[in-house]
């Protein structure tokens, strides 16, 4: 019984450093995620710079305040005022948005998925933790059925005598 305990033991601190570990890689994709927002919204700035090389301080920061879509509705606007000869430019870029918007939103799905994730492994601990504790009440009953099964072994021999 005490290597049972020992093996129950040794899975809570296992599972204990799965938790932990689980945890950092979930703060370590977050903080990605933050990263690579922040790079499209730098690369749509550079975009509103590049089409708008005149744009004024007070145009750039009303830029600055839209959310993505806004930026990408303006971007847009701007290449349809473009000659053609920025046609194809414009067609790559559309492309590389598309791109990125389906990578955002598989970074995502993956972010929801590992947060799905963290639940299961936090609703986990709490059914290991009460293995552990049936586990040690078993033990002591084992022990207890013993001492009287001797107890009894005893009796029995005095009453033979």
């Amino acid at each position: 019984l005490k290597a049972e305990s020992s093996v129950t033991s040794l899975q809570v601190i296992e599972f204990n450093n799965t938790v932990t570990n689980f945890q950092t890689a979930l703060h370590e994709f977050q903080q990605s995620l933050n990263t690579f927002d922040d790079a499209v919204n730098s690369k749509q700035m550079r975009q509103i710079r590049f089409l708008r090389g005149s744009i004024d301080e007070s145009e750039m920061k009303k830029c600055e305040e839209m959310n993505y879509e806004q930026r990408q509705g303006w971007i847009e606007k701007q290449y349809q005022l473009t000659d053609d000869r920025t046609l194809q430019r414009l067609i790559d870029l559309e492309e590389q948005r598309d791109g990125m918007l389906k990578i955002e939103q598989n970074i995502k799905e993956l972010r929801t998925l590992f947060e799905e994730l963290q639940i299961l492994v936090i609703d986990q601990q709490a059914l290991i933790d009460a293995v552990e504790k049936n586990v040690e009440k078993a033990m002591e009953d084992v022990q207890k059925a013993t001492t009287n099964l001797r107890d009894g072994e005893k009796h029995q021999k005095k009453a033979r005598k």
